[in-house]
């Protein structure tokens, strides 16, 4: 459970005015990348604290794991919005986006 004393990252990491432009992209495609991304981002805020992360560290951190699917925007939506399994050539598409989040 993340405590109020935790807060004061999460709130430092919401305080960079850039982050909010790299969600917008995902948002629109896809009301399901938004609030995964922001999930992934507490958990992963309350795990580097468990590990006691320096709070720069911590940060990168926060914002990395916010970020870590940011390449499914260079995926179809055909393909990320698909209910079901994805076939092969979907799958290895699909594979792709930490490559382009990367790029």
């Amino acid at each position: 459970m993340i405590k109020a004393k935790d807060a004061p990252v999460i709130a430092e990491a919401a305080m960079n005015p850039d982050i909010y432009s790299l969600f917008d992209e995902p948002h629109a495609d896809n009301e399901y990348t938004y609030p995964h991304n922001i999930g992934v981002g507490i958990i992963a805020t309350y795990l580097g604290m468990k590990l006691g992360l320096s709070k720069e560290k911590l940060s990168a951190l926060t914002l990395a794991a916010m970020l870590h699917d940011m390449g499914k925007t260079r995926i179809s939506d055909n393909i990320v919005e698909k209910p079901g399994k994805p076939n092969e050539a979907e799958y290895e598409d699909m594979k792709r986006h930490a490559i382009y989040g990367y790029e």
